[in-house]
């Protein structure tokens, strides 16, 4: 029988599907597993998320296993997932506790535990006492017929495209599939191959490429795809390649701090009209489109917002940045500094060091002050500093306004600033403490995103004239902590039509008629608001999440119909007061997630979100034990909310 790749998948899908779904009277083990590459990962997830795994399973878990494996953290993560328990209970929790824990928490339940990347038996024989008994089954490698489809989507352009400047001729049909035959089945030796030939057209530029690849073994066919990849790079992507090398295994990295790191090191060149920020995600998406990097998670706005590498590009990045001296990494098991002198060359630019089995980065905590307060001086070209979880001093902020004038990004936690008339260059300021520095904000005319603690009455009223005064124009991305928030400042932020995002902790007596009207992103954190927000939040035309927590005082909630048109995450949390919220039909029709949690006086589950039809998961936390009989099946809302393919309940409040 011939399958496309689509029905093959679906095949396996199933196949993986009818295992987990058969009832058993005993625990048992299904195993995927095959070389690098294969598509393991993403079946598995297929399967994880669909809808008859999450209604069939009491209880789930995925974690990651890296090489370097740490157990405790391992069954630390799965108990999280599965319990009530938090980091803090487990906290002095060695090994064998955590297993003994696991096992009894799991006990009598049915249970589905993802454990993704596992790479020795050795790891397995650790972690088994949690689940006994074991029993595998193994995808298998693309057929001929099934690599080429596979190819062909990648180096093809989308059916809806018109474009005749790329036909694919018998020749180069063939050629192809000579290629694809020695890529042995593997979809991610196809998918790289396919986007190295996408910007190839002729037929001895394919022939170039089969030449390249060669008769080698298997393992080497594979390495010497992605190894033509990377070397047939731009020269401009190569080293931004090789930096993704220095993130740790399965990371999930973040878009905006990769940029950040990748214009600090200057690997970013300035192009007329664009910021040196939308020149690197640009890089970024090159890496994507030529299928080198992954893209994880997307932002509510549809921003990249992580990027992962695959284990066998990580592989490369790292082989080929220590042959050309880029970077070296340092791991538990090699803890000793690397000697220059035994470098390729005499210096070494970068070095990130993992140590013991928790994947941290080390540095020593003793020499931070020392650093801020000396070292630091003399850094003025200076871009970008994380101080998140480092004490600053008033004269480490009078050093940093002083001298770091090219500052672009400075992320910190009660941040004490004395001036910032320097700091012109600055597009993030996150987070400081209020104080007269506010005046000056008018003057940092490149501010794109700002977080300021502790607004008090005068603090308030410099930030409202700082922002009547014109102050802030380009800001796209606001955090504010006080007591209560002024009207005056909620009307002066309601004309700030660039702010994309806006957090607001603190209470507020009255909700402007209008907010900002290109909100895409918005938290409401202890407004303890007197009345209903809906019907003003509900007219925000481009609003993508919603955060309420202890927002609102009152007992009844209405999103009218036509409400919400664009919105797709709602969090409704701790509204302790709140019994009853309608949802007329029309409202929030783009809904996708939805979370309900501790709003221990809520009744039932709306009956209008029978009319949510884009809703795919529904979480209940910490809600009432009766609550939670309503919504599970057989419960008064379950037909309410059935057509939902993932709903999960956890952390009962056993009232």
């Amino acid at each position: 029988m011939n399958w496309t790749a689509k029905e093959l998948n679906c095949s396996l899908t199933n196949a993986l599907l009818s295992k987990l779904l058969k009832e058993e009277d005993r625990l048992c083990v299904v195993s995927i597993y095959g070389v690098g590459g294969l598509g393991k990962t993403t079946l598995a997830k297929e399967v994880y998320n669909h809808r008859d795994v999450k209604s069939h399973f009491d209880c789930y878990a995925w974690t990651t296993i890296s090489q370097q494996l740490s157990t405790r953290e391992v069954l630390k993560e799965i108990l999280r997932k599965v319990s009530t328990l938090t980091s803090k209970d487990m906290g002095e929790m060695e090994g064998a506790e955590l297993v003994g824990r696991l096992s009894t928490i799991l006990n009598g339940k049915r249970y589905l535990v993802v454990l993704d990347d596992i790479w020795s038996t050795e790891a397995w024989d650790i972690l088994k006492p949690a689940f006994p008994n074991n029993k595998g089954s193994k995808p298998r490698s693309l057929t001929d017929n099934e690599a080429w489809e596979l190819l062909c989507m990648k180096v093809l352009p989308p059916p809806n495209v018109i474009s005749s400047s790329f036909p694919l001729s018998s020749d180069l049909e063939e050629c192809g599939k000579e290629m694809v035959k020695k890529c042995g089945g593997l979809p991610l030796a196809i998918i790289v191959l396919g986007g190295l030939l996408q910007s190839k057209k002729s037929l001895s530029e394919w022939e170039s490429v089969s030449k390249k690849i060669g008769i080698r073994s298997h393992e080497d066919r594979v390495g010497s795809i992605l190894s033509m990849s990377y070397h047939e790079l731009p020269f401009h992507l190569k080293p931004l390649f090789l930096y993704l090398g220095l993130f740790p295994e399965d990371a999930n990295i973040s878009v905006k701090k990769l940029v950040h790191m990748w214009i600090a090191e200057r690997l970013v060149k300035e192009r007329e009209g664009e910021t040196l920020e939308e020149v690197g995600r640009q890089y970024l998406d090159e890496l994507v489109h030529k299928c080198m990097v992954q893209i994880g998670e997307k932002s509510v706005g549809g921003r990249t917002k992580t990027c992962r590498l695959h284990d066998k590009m990580r592989a490369l990045c790292i082989d080929i940045g220590k042959r050309e001296n880029f970077f070296e990494v340092i791991t538990g098991e090699n803890r000793d500094p690397p000697s220059l002198s035994s470098s390729p060359s005499s210096k070494l630019w970068r070095c990130k060091i993992y140590i013991d089995k928790d994947n941290q980065y080390v540095f020593p905590k003793h020499l931070t002050p020392c650093l801020l307060k000396h070292f630091i001086v003399n850094l003025v070209c200076l871009q970008t500093i994380n101080l998140r979880s480092t004490y600053i001093t008033d004269s480490m902020s009078n050093t940093m306004s002083n001298v770091l004038h090219q500052l672009k990004h400075l992320y910190g936690y009660r941040i004490e600033l004395s001036k910032i008339n320097n700091m012109r260059k600055i597009q993030t300021l996150c987070n400081a403490r209020a104080g007269p520095w506010i005046t000056d904000l008018v003057k940092l005319t490149n501010l794109e995103k700002l977080g300021v603690m502790f607004l008090n009455e005068e603090t308030m009223g410099l930030l409202t004239d700082a922002i009547v005064d014109g102050g802030l124009d380009k800001l796209r991305s606001l955090y504010i902590d006080g007591d209560e928030f002024s009207s005056d400042l909620m009307e002066a932020l309601s004309g700030k039509r660039r702010l994309l995002k806006l957090r607001l902790c603190g209470r507020i007596k009255k909700l402007p008629s209008q907010l900002p009207t290109n909100l895409i992103k918005l938290k409401l954190q202890y407004a303890y608001h007197p009345q209903d927000p809906m019907p003003t939040l509900e007219k925000l035309q481009h609003l993508l999440f919603l955060r309420l927590e202890v927002s609102y005082k009152g007992k009844e909630m209405v999103c009218s119909s036509k409400g919400f048109p664009r919105l797709q995450h709602l969090a409704v949390i701790n509204l302790w007061q709140l019994e009853e919220w309608t949802v007329e039909e029309g409202a929030m029709p783009c809904l996708t997630t939805c979370v309900i949690e501790y709003c221990r006086n809520f009744k039932m589950v709306p009956q209008g979100f029978k009319f949510l039809t884009m809703l795919q998961e529904l979480t209940i936390k910490q809600m009432p034990y009766s609550f939670e009989k309503r919504v599970k099946e057989g419960g008064e809302d379950w037909e309410t909310i059935q057509h939902i393919p993932s709903i999960t309940v956890t952390e009962s409040l056993n009232q």
